[in-house]
């Protein structure tokens, strides 16, 4: 029961401050619930956003791989999630997974990437993903790629 209660905080339709408050009980329990978030993510639901929010802020590498899908979801609140999320993923795997989403992914994933890139700090990585989705022939993946840079300073 706590853990549907708890799960239950993702759906997009519950106030972010109880969402926010749930957050400690979540980390506190990051392996246990890694697969109930990454299942919740996959599901596209109400809840797969804040699900890859968490994600990001848990930070466990195996969750990488869920969440560079995600880039690819047909919902933008989705997209923008996953991106966010691994900006803020402390896993190498994590800026790989932007770079290559903004190098070859779709128009909608290479934006969530880079605009993911735009915020992930501390890693030498970032400029040369946003530098490589500069070759792209998309004026939107260009676009980002640029706000990126000028966010970054590349």
């Amino acid at each position: 029961p706590e853990v549907a209660r708890h799960l239950a905080m993702l759906d997009n339709r519950v106030p972010r401050a109880d969402y926010l408050a749930a957050i400690p009980w979540f980390v506190e329990r990051a392996e246990e619930v890694e697969p109930l978030l990454i299942s919740e993510l996959r599901g596209g639901g109400p809840g797969a956003a804040r699900a890859a929010d968490l994600l990001g802020r848990l930070g466990l590498p195996s969750s990488v791989p869920a969440l560079a899908e995600a880039l690819g979801s047909d919902r933008m609140t989705v997209r923008s999630a996953a991106g966010m999320a691994l900006a803020v993923h402390p896993a190498p795997m994590a800026l790989e997974s932007l770079a290559e989403a903004a190098r070859s992914g779709t128009p909608e994933a290479a934006t969530a990437a880079l605009d993911g890139l735009a915020v992930r700090e501390g890693d030498p990585g970032v400029c040369p993903a946003i530098s490589a989705a500069m070759a792209r022939d998309d004026e939107a993946i260009l676009h980002h790629a640029r706000l990126a840079a000028q966010a970054r300073g590349c």
